[in-house]
């Protein structure tokens, strides 16, 4: 099938997963596919857009997620990306990457039965669907809760365990995190506590 410039090679061994990318967001440099499960995504994946310059990834992936790259970068359009076919009993996150920095989420987030000749299309990749990535907040987060420690004399505290430390900051004492490792809920009564809140805790 051929559509304006943009050279689509179908085969019918493999199952398919369709984007848009609009004009607002930007020229796209990458795209990581993840399993939500953590299921070994099923074999090749790649993103197929033109004959010359496909976004491939190795052939043989025994990972939950696959980071597909290229030394051009994707402008707006339609996009296909190829999988073998499989199932993700928790769906498939797609992370996608702006020539800017910035990251857009689109996620199937219930089982994914991905047939031969299927194609399931997750829609448009807006401007407005691009910010910081989770991790560049998480880690605004984890600063946060250190200048708390620092400043409410944390060495001091009844129970401080795994503060500070390299360790996910659900596993700190009495910090609760969501599903996304966001922090939700700080539990320090009686803890020994000493000094006033610093102006960083507005960052959680």
């Amino acid at each position: 099938t051929t559509s304006d410039d943009m050279f689509f090679r179908f085969r019918n061994v493999l199952g398919y997963v369709k984007f848009t990318l609009s004009a607002e967001s930007g020229n796209v440099r990458s795209v990581r596919v993840r399993a939500i499960g953590g299921e070994p995504l099923a074999g090749e994946v790649q993103v197929e857009f033109s004959d010359e310059s496909p976004y491939a990834a190795p052939s043989d992936n025994s990972q939950s997620y696959v980071t597909l790259s290229s030394e051009t970068t994707m402008e707006p359009g339609n996009y296909y990306i190829a999988m073998l076919p499989g199932t993700y009993s928790s769906g498939l996150e797609f992370t996608f990457e702006n020539d800017e920095g910035l990251v857009a989420y689109k996620i199937i987030d219930s089982e994914l039965s991905l047939s031969a000749g299927q194609i399931r299309n997750i829609g448009e990749v807006e401007g407005l669907d691009f910010g910081e990535s989770l991790e560049i907040q998480q880690s605004r987060e984890r600063k946060a809760l250190i200048a708390i420690y620092n400043a409410l004399g944390g060495d001091n505290w009844t129970r401080n365990e795994n503060w500070c430390s390299d360790k996910p900051v659900g596993e700190w004492f009495g910090i609760n995190v969501d599903a996304d490792g966001f922090v939700e809920g700080i539990w320090l009564s009686y803890n020994n506590l000493c000094g006033e809140l610093p102006a960083e805790i507005a960052e959680l």
